[in-house]
């Protein structure tokens, strides 16, 4: 008679519900709501896999299943991340500031950090009217293409513009810089200016400034930016908005401590 197979340590098993139930929730962080079967394809599990991590997530009311039996981000993942938010001292300092530029400005305004290479959003203010350009925001962008992206940069470690040239400048809009050479001219420019611009080079018919918040080490910790509609955001308008930006910047810096 064969030996019956060694169960899998139990540690090794939690740790595998674990992932799976990450997995879950990222996937359904892409996208607004997401069935079982849709959910196996895309982590490579099986369903039943796929409806353990989900039922263990309801119970903590991480994801919710919705009329049409798909799944979706439960009022939980709300929660926690507001108390992250609200613990996060950049973003109460950020938050009136930001108000104010785009009032000033009749535009969006962002406070954003790097995050493995990527834009993350931190904060969002968007103007009232009549600029609507996406009904949720973009958490995650690409560093490059962004105004945010080079304007940390650009006055980040050098192995951070390392590490995005090695990953390749992928190519989001006719505009996009993908050369490296120009990619690090630009990063060049941006450290002299002060501030970046993305001009169409993540979403064609959008333009945005971004200036870095330094810290009191003067270490780049964060970037405001503003965006709007070129017809908005119009060439001529670029030099007087991005000073704009640039006391923004200035005035949250001086509050982490930056010296003036």
């Amino acid at each position: 008679m064969e030996p019956e197979a060694a169960s899998p340590p139990a540690d090794r098993t939690q740790f595998r519900s674990l992932d799976h139930a990450l997995g879950v929730l990222c996937a359904l962080a892409e996208k607004e709501d997401l069935g079982i079967s849709e959910l196996a394809r895309r982590l490579h599990l099986h369903k039943s896999g796929v409806h353990r991590a989900l039922r263990a997530l309801s119970a903590w009311r991480f994801v919710e299943q919705l009329p049409n039996r798909r799944y979706s981000l439960g009022l939980k993942v709300l929660e926690l991340g507001n108390i992250y938010r609200l613990r996060l001292d950049l973003t109460r300092q950020a938050e009136p500031i930001l108000k104010q530029l785009s009032q000033r400005t009749d535009a969006n305004s962002h406070l954003a950090r790097l995050d493995q290479g990527e834009v993350l959003d931190l904060l969002r203010i968007e103007y009232p009217a009549p600029l609507r350009v996406m009904r949720t925001p973009i958490l995650r962008r690409p560093a490059h293409c962004t105004a945010l992206g080079k304007a940390l940069l650009a006055h980040g470690p050098a192995e951070g513009v390392t590490q995005a040239i090695a990953a390749g400048l992928a190519r989001m809009t006719p505009r996009t810089i993908t050369q490296p050479d120009r990619f690090l001219n630009e990063l060049a420019r941006v450290r002299k200016a002060g501030y970046a611009v993305d001009n169409e080079e993540f979403y064609s018919g959008m333009r945005c400034i971004a200036a870095p918040v330094f810290n009191e080490q003067s270490d780049a910790v964060a970037a405001i930016s503003i965006s709007a509609l070129i017809t908005h955001l119009t060439t001529d308008r670029i030099q007087p908005f991005a000073q704009m930006v640039l006391e923004a910047a200035r005035e949250l810096s001086s509050h982490l401590g930056h010296p003036a």
